[in-house]
């Protein structure tokens, strides 16, 4: 539906509607029934407060003012991924990555305080280029300071056209504040990475002909992803020499949820892959996804080992957990970051974009990591100040007894 006067009777109904369904969502499903009847009574009292709108003179103007709407209601779901980003705005997609990115390649969280953290930064993209490290703060973008700005508003700055230069404020813990220059380009998405090795000393030693094959998955972007780790995989599959693997999810928080199809490999055709409880839509249901997607199983004789930490979450999590329940697969590294829950996008004709809880996922064994995250069986905490990387050693050194 095209939003165009605020007070016309369509932009009214759409609202009316949107906030009947979102009221809906955020309460107990048991009540619905009664929430139903109070809807007359609702719809007036909504249709005066938003035409008050057009009463006073120096009002802001009408999507803004729809947008200050839209973004109260999400807020009071009280949902931790929900928000509300204007599309008209932003040159923003709200669709799977394509094989060509043109936007930063950063990848963001938060640390305890609530501050914005480079969590992640993809390889060969601009934010690499510019030198953006895993654990810099996010201290500005341009003009806009990040504190007390909610992730929605933050990402549509970082996603500007090709050829666009963005400045940066960042700050590597105990060192000054420093200005960067964001130059948006063209990458090739690279999201699945492989190198062999073997342990020497107690180390990892890079060996085009080493035992062990080390796969690290740096998001989950689709056909991009699935297409790189098919690739991945024809590459162990035709090796003579590798016998262990080991799936590095570091770092990694997430991505489109298709990508589930990949962990097929590592299981039989009738194994649980996740369970998921539906949030979003008329009716609770639940769903249990089976190991029913092709290509599958050509990984399942090969022990491995999982790499995980802080930043590990949503459907890395989810993998981490499949195969640890699967498969006893070990898992090396730290606590994960505990998303159990899937989102959406909803657009709203061409204005706005709304994003919501899908639903709940759990392990084949049932278990939620929601607000919990994945505790290793082997707990290693990332030592900068260390030379070498202790996780990955400590994952090799557990399948180097088996060879």
């Amino acid at each position: 539906m095209e939003i165009t006067g605020f007070v016309s009777k369509g932009s009214l109904l759409f609202a009316v509607a949107l906030v009947i369904s979102l009221s809906l969502f955020s309460q107990d499903k048991t009540n619905i029934q009664d929430e139903f009847a109070l809807q007359d009574s609702e719809i007036s009292m909504l249709v005066e407060i938003l035409s008050s709108h057009r009463l006073y003179k120096d009002s802001m103007n009408e999507k803004e003012f729809l947008y200050s709407v839209l973004s109260g209601m999400v807020r009071s779901l009280d949902h931790k991924h929900a928000g509300v980003l204007k599309q008209y705005q932003y040159p923003w997609h709200f669709t799977s990555a394509a094989s060509e990115q043109s936007d930063s390649g950063m990848i963001l969280g938060t640390d305890d305080y609530g501050r914005f953290v480079v969590s992640s930064v993809l390889p060969g993209s601009p934010a690499e280029t510019a030198r953006i490290n895993k654990g810099d703060l996010l201290l500005r973008i341009g003009n806009v300071n990040t504190s007390g700005a909610s992730l929605w508003e933050l990402m549509p700055l970082l996603n500007a056209r090709k050829g666009a230069s963005i400045l940066l404020f960042l700050e590597t813990p105990g060192e000054e504040p420093r200005e960067s220059i964001l130059k948006i380009d063209s990458y090739q998405v690279e999201t699945v990475t492989l190198k062999r090795g073997r342990l020497v000393r107690g180390k990892w030693k890079d060996d085009e002909e080493g035992p062990v094959a080390w796969i690290k998955i740096h998001s989950f972007l689709g056909e991009n992803t699935l297409d790189e780790w098919d690739r991945t995989v024809e590459v162990i599959q035709n090796s003579s020499t590798v016998r262990r693997l080991i799936i590095d999810l570091r770092d990694n928080g997430g991505g489109d949820n298709s990508c589930i199809r990949l962990l097929g490999d590592f299981f039989r055709s009738s194994d649980v892959l996740v369970r998921f409880e539906y949030l979003l839509g008329e009716g609770a249901r639940e769903e249990v996804v089976l190991n029913s997607m092709s290509p599958r199983s050509r990984l399942m004789t090969y022990p491995a080992v999982v790499l995980i930490n802080e930043n590990t979450a949503s459907m890395a999590e989810i993998s981490a957990m499949a195969l640890r329940d699967n498969r006893s697969v070990l898992l090396v590294g730290e606590t994960s970051y505990g998303k159990g829950t899937t989102q959406t996008w909803l657009n709203l004709a061409e204005d706005f974009a709304i994003h919501l809880t899908l639903g709940k996922w759990y392990s084949p064994k049932g278990t939620s990591v929601e607000g919990i995250g994945i505790e290793p069986d082997f707990i290693r905490e990332d030592n900068p100040r260390k030379k070498g990387d202790e996780q990955l050693n400590t994952a090799l050194a557990l399948l180097w007894e088996g060879l």
